[in-house]
C-alpha cells in the first residue's frame, strides 16, 4: 500500500502545469520542477487561470443552470425555484479555497527539493533523450520506494527506464489526458520490469483522485505504441486528416459529421488544434517509428503545418484561426 502526501512534477508546461493542479486539487503537496525560472514561472500562471476558471464556473454554474431549464423548457422559473436551483448549485470552489490549493504547489528548478516526494511524474517534452536523463536525475534525487511515472503519450516506457540503473522495476506510464481537469482517463502502463506490487500502488492513487467534473479513471494496458486511447485516436484523426487533404470535405463539415454522428464532444480537426499540432505530430511520427502507422497513404497536413509553426490554439491559428 502506498501513501502519497507529496507529489513531485517535472515539467511545467502543457501538461506538467495541468497535472500539478490537479493534485493540488485533491489535497496533495506539490513540488513542480522546470529547466529554469521563467518555465516554472508559466507554468504557475497556467495553474492560476486554471483556479480562476474554476471559481468563475462554480460562481456562475447556478445561473447558467437556470437559462438552460428556461430555454430547453420555455418556462419562466419562480423565485423559489431559482433559489432552490441555486441551494443545489451553490459553489464548491470559491477564491478562498482556489487560493489554498495553489498555496499547495511549490515550483523549483532544483531536484533537491524532490528528497521527500512519495511519487513522480515527469511530464517534459516528448525526447526519449532528455527522458532518460531527468529519470537518471530522478533516481539520484528521490528515495527509493518512490514510483517514477511519465506522462508521455507514445514513447516506450521501457526504453525510458534504461535511464536508471537501479530502480527500473519503479518506472511506468502514467498517461493523463489533456485537459485532465476535465478528461478522467489514466492509462498506466507497465514497462518490461516494472514490479506488480508498483503498478498496483499507482493503479489505486489514481483511482483515489478526481478532476474538476469525474472521478478519475485509470486503465492498465500492456506496452503497446500509443497505448489505447492515442492508438485508436491516431487512426481516426488520419482518416479526417485525408478526407480534408483529398478535398472531400471541408473542416467544418468534417467536425460536425464527427461530432453530430459519432458522439464526439470535439471533431478530430478541433482536437487536433486543442491538444496542439505539435503534439498530434510527435504522436504520429512516434507511432511510425513503432511501426504502428499502417495507412495506405500518410496524411501530409500535420507536418506541413507544424513546419509553418501552426500549432493550434497555442500559436493561435492551426486548422482554424483563434483570437485573444
Amino acid at each position: 500500500m502506498m501513501f502519497v502526501e507529496k507529489v513531485g512534477v517535472v515539467g511545467a508546461g502543457t501538461m506538467g502545469a495541468r497535472i500539478a493542479e490537479l493534485m493540488a486539487v485533491n489535497g496533495h503537496e506539490v513540488v513542480m520542477k522546470d529547466v529554469d525560472e521563467q518555465q516554472v514561472k508559466q507554468g504557475m500562471q497556467t495553474i492560476e487561470g486554471i483556479l480562476d476558471d474554476l471559481v468563475d464556473y462554480h460562481e456562475t454554474k447556478a445561473d447558467q443552470a437556470i437559462e438552460e431549464i428556461e430555454d430547453e423548457y420555455r418556462i419562466d422559473l419562480t423565485d423559489d425555484q431559482k433559489e432552490t436551483i441555486r441551494e443545489v448549485e451553490s459553489p464548491t470552489y470559491d477564491r478562498e479555497r482556489a487560493d489554498r490549493i495553489y498555496e499547495r504547489i511549490q515550483p523549483t528548478t532544483d531536484y533537491d527539493d524532490f528528497e521527500d516526494v512519495d511519487i513522480v511524474i515527469e511530464a517534459v517534452v516528448e525526447d526519449m533523450d532528455v527522458k532518460q536523463q531527468v529519470f537518471a536525475d530522478l533516481e539520484e534525487a528521490t528515495e527509493r520506494h518512490v514510483p517514477l511515472c511519465t506522462n508521455t503519450s507514445v514513447l516506450s516506457i521501457t526504453e525510458i527506464s534504461a535511464g536508471v540503473e537501479d530502480r527500473r522495476q519503479k518506472v511506468l506510464g502514467m498517461h493523463f489526458f489533456n485537459p485532465p481537469q476535465q478528461l478522467p482517463l489514466v492509462e498506466i502502463v507497465p514497462a518490461l520490469e516494472t514490479h506488480d506490487s508498483v503498478v498496483e500502488n499507482v493503479m489505486n492513487f489514481a483511482e483515489e483522485l478526481n478532476n474538476h467534473r469525474y472521478p478519475m479513471q485509470p486503465v492498465e494496458v500492456e506496452e503497446t505504441p500509443g497505448f489505447i486511447a492515442n492508438r485508436i485516436l491516431a487512426r481516426a484523426q488520419s482518416e479526417a486528416f485525408l478526407i480534408y487533404e483529398e478535398g472531400k470535405a471541408s473542416k467544418t463539415d468534417i467536425d460536425k459529421a464527427v461530432k453530430t454522428g459519432l458522439g464526439w464532444p470535439m471533431g478530430p480537426l478541433e482536437l487536433a488544434d486543442h491538444v496542439g499540432i505539435d503534439v498530434v505530430h510527435h504522436v504520429q511520427e512516434g507511432l511510425k517509428e513503432q511501426g504502428q502507422a499502417g495507412y495506405q497513404r500518410e496524411p501530409q497536413i500535420i507536418d506541413k503545418l507544424y513546419e509553418l509553426g501552426r500549432l493550434g490554439k497555442k500559436s493561435g491559428r492551426g486548422f482554424y484561426e483563434y483570437s485573444e
